[in-house]
């Protein structure tokens, strides 16, 4: 953004850029006015340079691992590096890094598994429901409840197949001197 005065030249406002931004996430949360002083005062208040790509010893910078959450709960990689404040032609670059797409990779997974631990703890309170339905005065409630009912069934059953011809599969090619994932 720009100000202007009516007899200076366009100039920058003033951005309390904080450790790169107001949205500094600390643990995974927005930096509160305490620690954001801290790390002005640490670091001061100037915007990051476009290029600090990898730190020397092959970790991550402080920028990669900022925008990791905004990428993983944004849309989309721009929106990501919007909330972020980080150029997208930086994140792509990183992209490129092996080190940043397993961390990236790492963390989504790690998301992942939460949700999935959600419905598994919920999933006899989600049968208990579709049981009650199948009961339900209004048919089109009761038919939806059945046909949920038979198709997860069937798409149980048909991974019940697949797993069990995958251990097959992998016990030949073990037998007959293969390797196995």
């Amino acid at each position: 953004m720009l100000s202007r005065d009516s007899k200076t030249k366009p100039r920058p406002l003033a951005k309390p850029w904080g450790f790169w931004g107001l949205l500094l996430l600390v643990d995974g949360q927005k930096a509160d006015s305490e620690s954001e002083a801290a790390l002005i005062g640490r670091f001061g208040r100037q915007k990051p340079t476009e290029n600090d790509e990898m730190s020397d010893d092959g970790t991550l910078t402080d920028r990669q691992r900022r925008v990791i959450p905004h990428l993983l709960t944004s849309p989309s990689i721009e929106e990501g590096c919007r909330c972020a404040r980080i150029n997208k032609a930086t994140v792509y670059e990183w992209l490129k890094d092996r080190i940043f797409r397993e961390e990236l990779k790492r963390q989504r997974d790690v998301v992942i598994e939460r949700g999935l631990d959600s419905l598994k703890a919920n999933i006899s309170k989600a049968t208990e429901t579709l049981v009650k339905h199948l009961n339900s005065e209004h048919e089109n409630i009761s038919i939806r409840a059945a046909e949920r009912i038979i198709e997860f069934t069937q798409n149980h059953w048909s991974m019940t197949n697949l797993e069990r011809r995958i251990e097959m599969l992998e016990s030949r090619l073990a037998q007959q001197g293969g390797h196995c994932l």
